[in-house]
């Protein structure tokens, strides 16, 4: 299965469960100052992932990029 594609809803536990084991996979290797771990999904596929070093994360709409910080 490409890890970048949600088949359906049905599968979603799955996917959730795919990624918390990726985390869980990569534990050692996070640095202490990640605080999430940010997936972005348009039209069931993956289009971005990242690694936020902010407690706080704002999800404005914009076209801004994101650096990890803020």
């Amino acid at each position: 299965m490409n890890e970048n594609v949600l088949v359906n809803a049905h599968n979603e536990t799955t996917v959730e469960h795919e990624h918390i084991q990726e985390v869980l996979d990569k534990w050692t290797q996070i640095d202490d100052e990640i605080w999430a771990k940010v997936i972005v999904f348009e039209r069931n596929r993956r289009v971005a992932k990242a690694y936020a070093r902010a407690p706080v994360l704002t999800i404005n709409g914009s076209d801004d990029g994101f650096d990890g910080m803020r």
